[in-house]
């Protein structure tokens, strides 16, 4: 540990030490004699250089029905230098690799209503530097050190720095036996000047072994230790996690080319100390293994025992399937489950249940195709629980992709004041109230973002995938049944290029016994989804229909798009329509209907102006209505050329956004010229 322990703080030094240790195998292994004609000391390859000069300009308005108005301008101008080469010592099977430097420097210039005008400027400076000691040996190692520093600054607030440096190097063991492979990586990075200042140091071991045997046997042991400390000056408390995980994995494959027949065994251990405490164990085993090319069966065991946060939850899952196709059109299904999850001081859930599915596929002249099923499942749940709550940590959430940006939570009957809403890594924590709204819907809960991201490390945009933890009420004496019935019909015309479906589900919970107070809720539903889709040779369009029958949140989905592409010549053009109205009739807990209609509309030209020219076009416009109204529209242009090894690029862009007591209009120029040689 000694001799890494400052690498973070000085990743020169921190290389220089790892080259010097390296340069003991040197002398234990020297170059093969075959080599010692053409060593030179240092060899160096072909230098490459790109200078780059950027100008951006932003404009924004904002003016409320009320009358007020704010008004900001920025200027912003950028000047970029890369340089790269590649080197070798003594000969490139002993030790090559690559160096690469750059600089970034940065005037801006901001204007805000009520605001003095504000200047300022910023830069960062790095450089990375990597190689591989004999490359083509039996033992290769990399290695690689970097550092990068920051000076950023923010308008009308005061500049702060950042630095970023690592150093780290993998030895790799290559064998027909035992390959082998150990890394090690020390990273680090240091804010000061904003507000607090904070360093993060994350210091990370890897060991891993694999071995195969032919196609019958492969096998693989990592063991990994990872240590993150944050400090803050001017703070007594630190942010430490210390994490230690075994992993192994092994395929067993006793198949042919015809039969499937693996089992793959996963065992895993996780254990994280520090400011949270955390540890998994978890055992898997997957059989497949095909009786016949008409028979298969699969089968699932899942053992995971789980502490977090002191909340300690033992689960034990099977899943099982038998399948027999007749006649590559009849197939018959089978399914039974089982899981019992056990939650420390606070009792037991335990779930049994199995079902069925027929499918018949009847092949149709003209490549056509239609596929008809029906399906039955039945299960018995059991709570033995000690209260009357239960938690849920880490359930993963995607924000949509079209407005209301919003999502509904996994469970029912939430309690709003335990949501924690965290980033994917969960080392960020948004702030209710700014950053997104609970609202209670019924039984339901709401998490709804602003159509205008809040500023942050990690805004909540589109397609952001979150982490939330929260705590659900149930029933804890009940035991209770679940049936669902299913249809489905999918009919398939002229290779796919035209496609009919409609699908059934009925699902209904009945009370077996009730061994609390009160009457437990449970919730019956029925949905209804038909639609069709269609390809043409320029043009695809397509329409569903999602009737949810329910007393939870009932509701009706009408959705359809149509998608044009077509080439004219050397012009391209491209349109998307996409819309989407859902009613929300009214539930339980719900004193009133509502309704969401969404309208995207969108278009783009592409046509090349000359040889070394391209420019693009393209309109949006997206509408929504009920929940959460607005209109934006945007036009932008964007031109792209290339002379030689000169680069241009100019991009401009008009964009408003009308809501009901306010009106944004933002206009963007971005100019980019690039130079390599």
């Amino acid at each position: 540990m000694d001799l890494w322990g400052n690498a973070a703080r000085d990743p020169i030094a921190g290389g220089i030490r790892i080259a010097a240790a390296l340069m003991v195998l040197l002398v234990l292994f020297p170059p093969f004699p075959a080599d010692a004609a053409r060593l030179t000391l240092l060899r160096f390859g072909k230098l490459t250089q790109n200078i780059s000069l950027g100008y951006e300009f932003d404009q924004q308005s904002s003016q409320s029905d009320g009358g007020t108005g704010l008004d900001s301008t920025s200027h912003r101008f950028d000047e970029r230098y890369r340089a790269a080469f590649r080197y070798a010592v003594l000969s490139p099977r002993l030790l090559n690799g690559s160096v690469r430097v750059g600089a970034n420097l940065e005037q801006e210039n901001e204007e805000t209503t009520n605001r003095s005008a504000s200047d300022g400027s910023s830069h960062q400076l790095e450089y990375n530097v990597n190689g591989t000691w004999f490359q083509r040996s039996w033992y290769p190692v990399t290695f690689f050190t970097y550092q990068q520093h920051n000076r950023v600054r923010q308008a009308f607030t005061p500049s702060y720095d950042i630095k970023t440096d690592g150093v780290g190097a993998t030895l790799s063991l290559q064998n027909n036996y035992v390959p082998t492979l150990f890394n090690y990586s020390l990273r680090s990075n240091a804010t000061s000047g904003a507000g607090a200042d904070t360093e993060n140091t994350i210091e990370a071991f890897l060991l891993s072994f694999s071995h195969n045997y032919r196609s019958l046997s492969n096998a693989t042991l990592s063991l990994s230790l990872n240590k993150s400390d944050t400090v803050t000056k001017g703070e007594a408390t630190t942010t430490s996690s210390d994490t230690r995980s075994v992993v192994f994995r092994h395929l067993l494959n006793l198949g042919t080319t015809d039969l499937t027949r693996t089992l793959n065994t996963l065992a895993s251990y996780v254990n994280e100390t520090g400011t949270v405490r955390n540890h998994t164990l978890e055992l898997n085993e997957s059989l497949d293994w095909w009786v016949g090319k008409a028979l298969q069966t699969h089968a699932i065991y899942i053992h995971r025992d789980r502490t977090f946060a002191d909340r300690k939850t033992v689960e034990d899952s099977g899943v099982g399937w038998i399948q027999h196709r007749l006649y590559k059109s009849l197939t018959t299904r089978l399914d039974l489950r089982g899981k019992n999850t056990t939650f420390d001081n606070n009792g037991s859930i335990t779930e049994i249940g199995g079902g069925g599915t027929i499918d018949y596929e009847k092949k149709l002249p003209e490549e056509s195709s239609l596929l008809v099923g029906v399906g039955y499942n039945y299960g018995i749940t059991d709570n033995k629980l000690g209260a009357d709550a239960l938690p849920v940590i880490n359930e993963s959430a995607t924000v949509p992709d079209l407005p209301p940006y919003e999502l509904v939570l996994g469970r029912l009957d939430v309690n709003p004041d335990s949501i924690v809403v965290r980033n994917r890594e969960r080392t960020f924590i948004y702030t209710p109230g700014t950053d997104y709204q609970v609202v209670p819907d019924g039984r339901e809960i709401r998490i709804v973002f602003p159509q205008i991201p809040t500023v942050g490390p990690f805004p909540i945009t589109a397609g952001s995938i979150l982490s939330i933890d929260y705590e659900y009420r149930l029933a804890p004496s009940i035991t209770y049944s679940q049936s669902v019935y299913t249809g489905y019909a999918t009919l398939s015309l002229f290779q796919e290029r035209h496609r009919l479906f409609v699908r059934v589900t009925d699902s209904s919970q009945d009370v077996l016994e009730n061994r609390g107070a009160g009457s437990p809720q449970l919730s019956d539903y029925r949905t209804l989804n038909l639609g069709f889709e269609s390809r043409r040779e320029f043009l695809s369009y397509g329409a569903s229909y999602l009737r949810i029958d329910s007393d939870i949140n009932p509701s009706q989905t009408f959705e359809g798009y149509s998608r044009y592409v077509r080439s004219f010549g050397r012009d391209l053009v491209r349109l998307n329509l996409r819309e989407r109205y859902t009613l929300h009739d009214n539930g339980d807990g719900r004193t009133e209907s509502s309704y969401t209609n969404t309208l995207n509309l969108t278009g783009e030209y592409l046509r090349p102006v000359t040889n070394w020219a391209t420019m693009r076009l393209i309109g949006d416009y997206l509408m929504v209505r009920g929940r959460s109204p607005s209109d934006e529209v945007s036009a932008s242009v964007e031109l792209n050329a290339q002379f030689g090894r000169t680069e241009l690029s100019l991009f401009s862009e008009l964009a408003w956004k009308f809501l009901p007591q306010n009106t944004n209009r933002s206009t963007a120029i971005r100019l980019q010229i690039s130079r390599s040689f």
